[in-house]
């Protein structure tokens, strides 16, 4: 009957040990709330060249992996170029930046471009890797992949939600030790009752 009892208590104990923190750490996992930005497709790509800024406006469609519409978004390709290899997020532009500035013709393939006779500064888009690569005559300037970064929103959304699972966690926890102990918890009662 020592025993017994002895087994049920390193059980009980073990329990809370084996299910703690299940809504907590699941929360935490890298893919909770981890929504992908990304170029849609087709990603519709202008770009606008501006003399004061000796940059590159990039413009093109993005979509969200959990939605269905798309929006144009813009950004400054020399300055957030680093930012982008890195998979964050840009710093956007209002699509009304392009205003003013000077078109930079898009081509699908060098030999089209060729054949074109392109202006001094030109782009070739490779749409299966959705990047392009910047050209002035037959001098290559510099690649830009499109950006695909992760929602800078989830780490808020952890957060926030957090609270909340630490309870989930320690209400599971207490309902489990109270299921494994009752009979010990009525057998004690009712001795303490004689």
């Amino acid at each position: 009957m020592v025993k017994a009892r002895i087994c049920w208590l390193l059980f009980g104990l073990a329990i809370p040990v084996l299910l703690g923190g299940c809504a907590t750490s699941g929360l935490w996992q890298s893919a909770t709330f981890a929504n992908y930005h990304e170029p849609a497709t087709p990603l519709d790509l202008h770009l606008y060249y501006s003399i004061q800024r000796k940059d590159v406006l990039v413009e093109y469609i993005e979509m969200r992996e959990d939605e269905t519409s798309a929006r144009r978004r813009a950004f400054w390709m020399y300055k957030n170029l680093e930012g982008v290899n890195a998979r964050t997020h840009p710093r956007f532009e209002s699509l009304e930046e392009r205003k003013g500035l000077t078109v930079v013709p898009v081509y699908p393939n060098r030999e089209k471009a060729t054949s074109e006779q392109p202006a001094d500064l030109y782009a070739i888009l490779d749409e299966t890797k959705n990047e392009f690569a910047l050209y002035s005559g037959d001098r290559e300037l510099g690649n830009c992949e499109l950006p695909v970064y992760r929602d800078p929103y989830q780490r808020v959304k952890q957060i926030a939600l957090t609270p909340g699972a630490l309870i989930v966690d320690a209400a599971i926890v207490a309902g489990v030790w109270i299921m494994i102990s009752w009979p010990y918890i009525i057998q004690a009662l009712a001795q303490n009752g004689h």
